[in-house]
């Protein structure tokens, strides 16, 4: 089915309850207009994230690049995932050193917290190369401060520690403008007439019956048997799609839980 705006949605979703049309005082129509619209449009809201969050493998058409954010020269090779982040595949940065005149991105390798600790742990914390630095636990961390980094990990699922910087290149920390990553956004619903949820073209049959399915449960009180078949039918293909798109496919998302 095609794309539909959330005034569109609720107007269907009304109709099919039998329940009051949009209206304003004014004579226009708006989404707030009654109390049984807005519900249905925090149902809409709920429906469309229980989808994003519920998909097996995610949804592809939510990839894209981003990049970490600094935290400062107190914590030099420490950065910070983006909260909008679901998951993603890989963390590059840009490993030039001091006189090169172009890019070189290197993809970073992923350690656990433990492989991480027994490689900087090995390290001469007296050498001239090796800085200390506290992590918000209290450890220390012997990170090198003369070269790009090549490892990296992360102990609490939002803050990514790298086990070196180059000093001579960037003067006092990781820099956000020098990191490629590439995964899931959480996208946004807006509550507004003219909103489209993102979603793509072949899963809205399946969120307009989930939401009718909520609507008539939360609202009405009552199952509708015919709504709640589609709601079933619908969940059933999606199902089935996912299974077929990532049967055999391996997502790594190196401990990154879904933003809930």
């Amino acid at each position: 089915m095609p794309l539909m705006t959330v005034k569109e949605m609720v107007v269907d979703i009304l109709n099919d309850m039998d329940s009051d049309p949009l209206f304003t005082v004014s004579g226009g129509e708006d989404i707030t207009a009654t109390e049984e619209s807005r519900q249905v449009v925090q149902i809409l809201k709920t429906t469309y994230f229980n989808i994003i969050d519920g998909r097996p493998g995610g949804w592809s058409h939510l990839y894209n690049t981003f990049q970490l954010t600094a935290t400062g020269a107190s914590t030099p090779t420490t950065m910070t995932i983006p909260t909008n982040v679901m998951n993603f595949d890989y963390i590059k940065y840009d490993i030039q050193q001091a006189g090169d005149t172009r890019d070189k991105f290197r993809e970073i390798t992923y350690l656990s917290p433990k492989e991480f600790l027994n490689i900087t742990d090995g390290r001469d914390s007296s050498a001239t190369e090796i800085t200390q630095v506290t992590a918000s636990s209290g450890i220390l961390i012997n990170v090198y401060n003369d070269r790009a980094p090549q490892y990296w990990t992360s102990p609490d699922d939002q803050t990514v520690i790298f086990d070196a910087h180059d000093a001579a290149v960037d003067a006092t920390n990781l820099l956000a403008a020098k990191t490629q990553c590439y995964g899931q956004i959480y996208p946004t619903f807006t509550e507004t007439d003219a909103f489209v949820p993102d979603l793509p073209t072949d899963a809205f049959s399946y969120y307009l019956a989930e939401a009718k399915s909520m609507c008539f449960l939360n609202i009405k009180q009552a199952a509708n048997p015919k709504v709640e078949a589609q709601a079933v039918t619908q969940r059933r293909r999606m199902s089935q799609e996912a299974y077929k798109i990532n049967r055999g496919i391996k997502y790594a998302n190196f401990g990154r839980k879904r933003v809930k």
